[in-house]
């Protein structure tokens, strides 16, 4: 309780005005970082595992970025390319990945980047649609899965926990 006051009373403090939007936004504020502070710092020292996890989360982040924006790219190429006979596939594969959270998070990857379409995940097979058939090759090894089999690796390393929430 003592945290959630001191920091309600910083964000006050910082504000230097005391007015309603300020304090239900204070209150938020404050409530969220007693409650983020109580579940990932322990006597003073941020877990391990969560800082490793986030890192691998941030550096998925980036990355995914620049997977899109280079799918991007390609489609764009094909779209404006002469060659209008595309080559449609169903590309089916099966991901080294156990944590279904994981898997989910692959198949999201897998759709929001363009010319790929996740149509099926089930008990860790995938099917993706391609909008060629050169957009298909290698998906099973691509770089999202390396990422999120080491983020799943830094799960079990800290003894069973689950994105850095203990169960």
């Amino acid at each position: 309780m003592f945290l959630f006051v001191g920091l309600f009373l910083f964000w006050v403090i910082l504000n230097g005005r005391m007015t309603l939007e300020i304090c239900l936004f204070g209150v938020v504020i404050a409530g969220v970082l007693t409650w983020f502070s109580r579940k990932f710092i322990r006597d003073g020292q941020v877990k391990r595992h969560t800082v490793r996890y986030y890192q691998l989360l941030v550096q998925y982040g980036f990355l995914l970025v620049v997977e899109i924006v280079k799918a991007n790219i390609c489609v764009m190429k094909l779209a404006f390319s002469r060659r209008l006979n595309f080559q449609p596939a169903l590309v089916s594969f099966e991901t080294p990945l156990k944590d279904e959270a994981l898997q989910v998070m692959l198949a999201n990857s897998i759709t929001i980047t363009p010319g790929t379409m996740t149509v099926l995940l089930e008990d860790g097979r995938f099917v993706v649609h391609c909008l060629d058939q050169d957009l298909g090759v290698g998906i099973d090894r691509c770089s999202f899965v390396r990422l999120l089999q080491q983020m799943e690796e830094a799960d079990k390393a800290e003894g069973g926990q689950k994105n850095g929430i203990t169960e």
